[in-house]
Order: C-alpha cells, then structure tokens, then sequence
C-alpha cells in the first residue's frame, strides 16, 4: 500500500509541474524563452537558437559544415544575433558543429562559452570529425572562450530562472564507436516548463540514460537524430511523454519509412509535431507556467 500511495504522489507531482500548452499563438511575447528552431534546408543539421528572458543567447548545435555561410550565419542576421552567450555542441558530427567553425571565424559575432562533450577514444574509421573537434577547440582557445567538458548529472544555471541537467553524454571506455551513441542530452527547465534536447542520442545510448535514473518527463521533445533512423525507441518517447516535438529535418527524411516511424510513434500519441522543413524559424515559447508556439509567416 505504501507504495501505491508513493507513486500516486510521484505522478501527481509530474502532473502539477508540466506546463500548460496554449496552443500556437499568432504573436511572440517579450520576455519569455525561446526556442528557436532553423531550418537546415534539403540537408541534415540541428541548430537552435535559446533566446532567455533576459535577452541573452544560447546556441544548441550550428547546422552542416556546407551550409554554414547559407544557413547558420544568415540566421543569425536574420534573429539579430551578435553575442553568443553560451555555444552547446551535443556532438562532433558535421551536421551539428560544422557552422562552428564558421561562427568562430566570424569577428563580428563574440562567443562567450563552449559546451561540449568529448569524443569517444576511438571513432568510427573515416570519419572527418577528429580534425573538426581539434580545429574547434584551437579557435576558442585563441578567442579565449570558456571551455567547459560536460557529463551526465551535471547541472546548469544560464540565470533568469533558467536551468538544465545533463543526461547523456560521452561515456569513457565504451566500445560504441558511433558519435551518436555520446551525444549531449540535456533537459532545459524554466519554471514548470520543460524541454528536452537530445542531440543525435541513438537507440544504443538511450539505456544508459534510463540507467541514470533521471527524469525524462518533458513538456517538449527535440526528437534525436533528426526524427530518423536509430534513435526514439517506444519506450524512451513513452517515457518523455510530451505535449508537442520539434526536429530539425529535411522533407525528403518526411517521406523516408525511418522518418514515417518516428511521425507514427507521435501521431498515435497525439503529439504535436512541428519539422523544420514545414515550419522555418518555428519558435517554441514559455513563461514558465504555460508554453507555446509562435510560427512566422513563410515568404
């Protein structure tokens, strides 16, 4: 009996902490976070832009290593940014640090923080990523950025109320070679609303998670990968349960069946799901007592 009583309690406290969806909203309000979704076009890249209330920035991710000067920095313009309070990069794959390097080189936008997590010992053979890690980290140490290497359990204060904690991350020793099994996953939290970031966290690294025993329960899900292959099995989505998901993806994955499995899983659940490719500059905003989305007029 007991335990019933504990777990009432535990699930009713979920439900007192998730924050209301209002629906989309036909304006932005000031003063509330932001989450920026951006379009990576035909190609495959996340990036997000974390507007706080206070104005400052946070950037999770900067697209493919080709489509930097077309996509990333015209972003940037475009969503009026020239200070970067803190960079985030959830892995070392192109698709997901490649604007870095262009962001770094650029004099007229100043980076403050990197965040990161580290590379495996050994990687995938072939792969371009060991000289992208080292070329990032040679141009922040020369821009005097502060370099911060997380782990899973570390927790994070950005200020104005907002806050994270870390859940997955590269794991030391591990025989998975694949960058996607070490990505930063990170849950954001301002007030009762929360947000899930998941980088390109595969089907292989969700275990480890689990094993943490953190709090997967979200208000809004960036779906791994892409909304593609080898990542949010049934039961990870089951047990972020969110109100609504956004990913960064191209129409053609839309069309894909490794994109039509993922879309499936959040139809059936009733989950609202807005993609880059239908959406661009998407924005999801929070009080921190409700959330909404504020979708711009395409031109």
């Amino acid at each position: 009996m007991k335990k019933i009583i504990a777990a009432f309690f535990c699930c009713w406290a979920i439900l007192l902490t998730a924050a209301e969806f209002s629906g989309i909203s036909q304006n932005l309000p000031d003063k509330t976070l932001q989450i920026i979704q951006i379009d990576s076009g035909e190609t495959v890249g996340d990036i997000y832009f974390i507007r706080l209330p206070d104005q400052r920035v946070i950037v999770v991710d900067t697209g493919d290593i080709i489509e930097a000067e077309k996509r990333f920095l015209p972003a940037c313009n475009r969503h009026g940014i020239k200070e970067i309070d803190t960079l985030i990069i959830t892995h070392f794959h192109t698709d997901h640090v490649g604007g870095a390097l262009a962001l770094l080189n650029d004099p007229e936008i100043r980076v403050k923080n990197l965040f990161y997590t580290s590379m495996p010992e050994k990687e995938i053979p072939g792969n371009f990523t060991q000289e992208v890690f080292r070329r990032v980290m040679l141009i922040s140490q020369r821009r005097n950025l502060l370099i911060r290497k997380l782990e899973a359990g570390d927790k994070l204060d950005f200020g104005s109320g907002v806050t994270a904690e870390v859940y997955g991350a590269a794991k030391a020793g591990s025989k998975d070679r694949n960058l996607n099994s070490h990505s930063l996953v990170f849950q954001l939290r301002y007030g009762d609303f929360t947000a899930l970031f998941t980088g390109d966290c595969s089907l292989q690294e969700e275990p480890r998670i689990f094993a943490g025993g953190f709090r997967l329960k979200s208000d809004l899900l960036k779906v791994g990968h892409h909304a593609g292959a080898n990542s949010t099995s049934e039961r990870f989505l089951n047990a972020v349960s969110p109100q609504a998901a956004i990913a960064c993806m191209p129409e053609w994955l839309s069309n894909d069946a490794r994109g039509k499995r993922v879309e499936k899983m959040l139809k059936d659940r009733k989950i609202h799901f807005f993609r880059s490719w239908e959406y661009p500059d998407a924005t999801v905003f929070s009080d921190g007592i409700k959330f909404g989305i504020y979708l711009p007029e395409q031109k």
